[in-house]
């Protein structure tokens, strides 16, 4: 069963209650603490009953006491839930502590408390969420697989306090989803083209589009200069970066945090293979800081992914992210205007895969262009009968500039 993100919250909740009074039990002669963990544990219990609620559509129209969350979690599964004497008993020391000023309760009356409220939550969890209880977790919720991974490894880490390995982990998953947008390696490769200088224009262009480096770096001139190690690669643009926090809704201080406390690093997408910048600062590898990161760390990315998530993309980006041109003729622009510059001409009796970036109004005149890239293919037939695009060798003919929308528009009739 997939649980709603807000079940999720409460759960995760629910677990830091536990863990907090889990840890008031381990001192059994400090009766105050015993009160502490008593009032901790049951709501604990009673955030977890509410995510159950929620999870199983139950209506709670106002508030309602921890033994009516029992009954109406009873009512909708049709038995009585497991523990249930257990649950009501830890209820009412907590009553008789916080509401009615009783003397702290005696440790023999609660020391089953902790494992009678886990047994409960792996009980109804299996039960009624279909879910293993120890595997709830915000990680649920990301849908990036690779950064998931990271991010399971990282809390496995953390429970075997390999505190260094956790953030390392942690500073992984960031770097994937933030740091290699800065990327200025590809334009290493500038000096490697053999094409024609038009081709080489196309590219750099290109490579332009899909990072946010800031400009004075997309050059070989810099890379030349500047780039000593693997971690040089990134170069950040303070501004758009804290501008894309901002829009995401996250604190650039919790971002910034877990950079100082974790090492720099570089990715090698070709050999996948990383190049960490271990600076041997091991006071930075500690618990402390792995709990930070990695519960930090989760926080920043749900809430990049729920900004994308509510982001409405425009119908023409859906409908046109690629197709096929053929035998038609079109001028390609260098600029949003019919007055710019021709970088390439459709040929009649050639294909072509375009990929339409964006559209836009025209510089000078009040029409619309679509932002592309393309290169010329054949249509190659599959055992299915289907055709596919293949880029044509020898060498094949990029191109990246402006074209009419309502050529477009002709085409697809």
């Amino acid at each position: 069963m997939e649980l709603e993100q807000s079940v999720v919250k409460k759960i995760q909740m629910s677990k830091m209650l536990y863990d907090l009074g889990n840890e008031c039990f381990k001192s059994q002669y400090n009766i105050e603490k015993i009160g502490t963990g008593v009032i901790l544990l049951q709501d604990s219990v009673e955030i977890f009953l509410l995510a159950v609620c929620e999870q199983l559509n139950i209506s709670l129209d106002e508030r309602v006491a921890f033994p009516g969350l029992l009954s109406k979690i009873e009512k909708k599964i049709n038995e009585e839930i497991p523990l249930k004497r257990q649950m009501l008993n830890l209820n009412t020391q907590r009553v008789n502590i916080k509401h009615l000023g009783f003397s702290p309760p005696n440790y023999d009356d609660c020391k089953e408390f902790v494992n009678e409220v886990k047994l409960f939550f792996l009980e109804v969890s299996n039960r009624y969420l279909k879910t293993d209880y120890e595997s709830i977790s915000f990680l649920e919720l990301l849908k990036n697989d690779k950064v998931k991974e990271l991010l399971e490894q990282a809390e496995n880490f953390y429970k075997n306090k390999k505190f260094k390995e956790c953030q390392i982990n942690c500073r992984k998953a960031l770097y994937l989803e933030f740091e290699k947008d800065y990327d200025i390696r590809g334009f290493e490769r500038e000096s490697e083209l053999s094409a024609s200088n038009d081709l080489q224009n196309s590219l750099q262009r290109l490579l332009s589009t899909f990072t946010k480096a800031p400009s004075y770096a997309r050059n070989m001139q810099y890379i030349e200069k500047n780039v000593k190690e693997p971690v040089d690669y990134i170069v950040i643009d303070r501004i758009s970066f804290e501008i894309d926090l901002k829009n995401y809704g996250i604190n650039s201080l919790d971002f910034r945090n877990i950079r100082n406390i974790t090492p720099n690093m570089y990715y090698f997408e070709d050999e996948d293979e990383w190049a960490i910048k271990d600076e041997y600062k091991y006071e930075n590898y500690n618990e402390e800081n792995a709990e930070y990161c990695l519960r930090k760390t989760i926080e920043i990315l749900l809430l990049k992914q729920r900004y994308f998530e509510k982001t409405m993309y425009s119908p023409l980006s859906k409908k046109l992210k690629s197709m096929i041109i053929k035998n038609r003729k079109a001028n390609i622009y260098k600029k949003a205007s019919t007055y710019s510059s021709v970088v390439y001409r459709l040929k009649e009796d050639c294909q072509y895969k375009i990929d339409i970036l964006d559209e836009t109004r025209g510089l000078k005149e009040k029409i619309i262009f679509l932002h592309i890239f393309a290169n010329e293919v054949e249509l190659v037939k599959n055992e299915d009968g289907n055709e596919t695009p293949v880029t044509v060798d020898n060498p094949p003919d990029f191109f990246y500039g402006y074209i009419l929308k309502e050529e477009i528009k002709n085409f697809q009739k």
